[in-house]
């Protein structure tokens, strides 16, 4: 659950948008990036700005627990199923609030790429300030995690918003249009991956004018 001070923030960022705001052309794609910018004035950014989801932790707050930090928090058999011998079925975890210092805890699968990490870190921001309902994961026979009250479009909206968040519509316009840069420059510089960022274009509905550009380099 949110803060009183986040989920107001959001309901002010409702009330605050703007008819100048660049959105996309499509219906889904402008619904996402509004989405986005509802995150992003919970945490008192711009709606253009580029989200580092690891250096918002503070406003959150929330933060990263490894296998070290969940020592005495989880139980032997759960830390072995994330860590270990389930180490290859899930990309985050969000554990709720902390009830010792208020913060949101968080635990990143620590064997995937940094740029998977990142998506999947904006992905818990995104469930967290937009008060998504708490997935459970139990722990199944033999050690492996199941998964229950798994809700499809609630993941996807995390996802697709969760992208916007860190390639924001402007940047990634200007980006595909103007400079005519490819997917594999734009994710370094977001430092994501080259097919996260195809589709963050698809997404947009930017797919048409992204090969176009890319054609008649």
């Amino acid at each position: 659950m949110p803060t009183d001070r986040v989920a107001q923030s959001i309901g002010a960022g409702r009330r605050r948008y703007r008819p100048k705001l660049f959105l996309p052309f499509t219906p889904n794609g402008a619904e996402t990036e509004r989405r986005a910018i509802e995150v992003k004035d919970a945490l008192g950014l711009c709606p253009e700005e580029a989200i580092d989801p690891f250096q918002v932790l503070p406003l959150i707050p929330a933060r990263l627990l490894g296998l070290q930090e969940t020592a005495g928090l989880l139980p032997p058999e759960v830390r072995r199923a994330l860590f270990q011998t389930g180490g290859g079925e899930w990309s985050a975890v969000g554990w709720g609030r902390s009830p010792a210092t208020d913060e949101e805890l968080i635990s990143l699968n620590p064997r995937h790429h940094e740029h998977r990490q990142r998506a999947s870190l904006m992905e818990e921001v995104v469930h967290i300030l937009l008060d998504h309902p708490k997935v459970t994961i139990r722990l199944g026979e033999g050690g492996t995690l199941t998964v229950r009250s798994f809700d499809q479009a609630i993941e996807d909206e995390a996802f697709s918003v969760g992208a916007a968040c860190i390639v924001p519509y402007p940047a990634l316009f200007n980006a595909v249009h103007r400079a005519g840069d490819s997917a594999a420059r734009i994710a370094a510089r977001h430092s994501v991956s080259k097919e996260y960022v195809e589709y963050r274009i698809k997404r947009s509905g930017l797919t048409g004018v992204y090969y176009k550009r890319q054609r008649g380099k």
